[in-house]
């Protein structure tokens, strides 16, 4: 009974932090961690997991040492998502943590729309980078998602409706570096 309730805390927990354990780990509850492997989409420093994560190999799991990982995990702001499996090996198990990286915003350009050199010099009556940079609310460093590019995207076209270009469209195109889990964003401006 008492195993049910912790498995209950414990999903509830992660659906919290959107962090979540397979439902198969509570056959690896109280049996020792004899190995623990980490998995993403994007190149990841062990050292730092490690250090995040409330558990060693050789510890015995508990509910509360995945708990707490899955919150420090959380802390560092880098993943979308986190799912923890424990595969039952004998009389121990092999934890698996498996995830998905936040994109963290590299950089931040925009193409047409009377944008650059000539602006500088009051040769166009367009908007500068900056302003424009402004108007996504997105700077070098953020979490990226696509909720954050469609909400930047929306924010540019009102932008340029608002100052008399109602016809313009604005495209997103995104490169991602996953060797660092960085990514760049370029807004292609056509103000119609």
């Amino acid at each position: 009974m008492r195993s049910v309730i912790q498995t209950i805390l414990l999903l509830a927990a992660c659906a919290i932090v959107t962090f979540c354990v397979s439902a198969d780990t509570e056959s690896c509850w109280n049996k020792k961690v004899s190995y623990l492997r980490f998995e993403s989409d994007v190149t990841l420093d062990d050292e730092l997991i490690l250090q995040a994560i409330s558990i060693s190999e050789g510890d015995i799991l508990t509910p509360d040492h995945v708990r707490s990982s899955l919150k420090r995990l959380n802390l560092l702001n880098r993943f979308a998502e986190v799912n923890v499996n424990a595969i039952p090996i004998a009389d121990e198990c092999v934890l698996l943590f498996k995830m998905k990286s936040n994109w963290q915003v590299n950089k931040v350009t925009f193409k047409g729309g009377a944008i650059g050199i000539l602006f500088s010099y009051g040769l166009s009556g367009g908007f500068s980078p900056k302003v424009l940079l402004r108007e996504t609310g997105i700077a070098r460093g953020d979490v990226y998602t696509d909720q954050v590019g469609t909400k930047a995207l929306e924010s540019l076209k009102e932008f340029y409706y608002d100052n008399g270009f109602a016809e313009s469209t604005v495209r997103l195109e995104t490169t991602e570096n996953h060797e660092k889990g960085t990514i760049n964003l370029v807004f292609s401006i056509d103000q119609g």
